[in-house]
């Protein structure tokens, strides 16, 4: 089974209000909010109780889920594993399960075993935060850790119950990673997934509509779901990668999971 969601980059000058009516019109079943981005959604770490509760009343009432807050945190730096205390609160507020978190850049001259090992170290504390809102801290395949193999072993390294992966299907690719190698590494820890097509750079992230890029996207769609994964599938892209408007892209992007699944015989949850 698979939920659709999008990242609130495909409409970020949208209220809360226009966000949850899109979601409703164009039949998502989830909302991922990015946060830190000055989007106009409002949900940030300095909303109010009473917006939070607000946000939850209506969520709850369309039948809309949030599930993930797409931060901008860097926990290969200690302050960021600080500073997501208040974005786990803001999560656990809206009921929303999951926050995304990045590696970031590591030291000039780090090799990889050593950016693991403090990358992982941080992981388990935030994953010792995590565990007090019952929220999962979820690192995703992107920048120093874009390969699975690197990703998971800073997982690993963590080893706590509230850390785990979210799966960036384009990043790992365009480092040279093959499908079968990224899921051989991250197979069980993926607890949030991110689905786009793209040209195959390393040096540029190019974002394309399914069919249009030069990712593999059955092959990668085909082992996430060969792991059990039942969980979102997420679009996320900027400005007019996916549709000149936001409503054009969101139409576009769920007809493009609504067919991938299909094709590949995975059931699409109702709305």
């Amino acid at each position: 089974m698979a939920f659709v969601s999008f990242m609130t980059f495909a409409c970020p000058q949208w209220d809360f209000r226009q966000v949850l009516e899109a979601a409703l019109r164009h039949g998502y079943h989830g909302i991922e909010f990015r946060c830190d981005a000055r989007h106009e959604h409002g949900v940030e770490v300095w909303s109010s109780a009473d917006e939070r509760a607000s946000w939850v009343k209506k969520l709850r009432a369309a039948d809309v889920f949030p599930c993930c807050l797409a931060t901008s945190l860097q926990l290969i730096e200690a302050a960021d594993v600080d500073a997501l205390e208040l974005r786990l609160q803001l999560a656990a507020d809206i009921e929303c399960p999951a926050v995304r978190v990045f590696c970031g850049p590591p030291p000039p001259g780090w090799e990889m075993p050593r950016v693991i090992e403090l990358l992982g170290d941080h992981l388990r504390a935030a994953g010792d935060r995590a565990s007090e809102h019952d929220v999962m801290v979820l690192l995703e395949t992107h920048d120093t850790v874009s390969r699975g193999v690197d990703a998971a072993a800073a997982v690993q390294h963590a080893n706590h119950l509230n850390v785990a992966i979210n799966y960036d299907n384009l990043h790992p690719y365009r480092h040279g990673e093959s499908v079968e190698q990224t899921f051989k590494a991250i197979g069980p820890l993926v607890r949030h997934c991110h689905l786009h097509d793209a040209l195959n750079r390393r040096e540029q992230v190019v974002i394309q509509p399914f069919g249009e890029g030069e990712m593999p996207m059955d092959d990668m769609a085909a082992a996430l779901f060969a792991t059990g994964y039942e969980g979102f599938i997420s679009g996320e892209w900027f400005h007019q990668q996916y549709g000149d408007t936001p409503d054009d892209a969101l139409e576009r992007f769920h007809a493009d999971v609504t067919a991938l699944c299909q094709r590949l015989g995975v059931p699409l949850a109702e709305r």
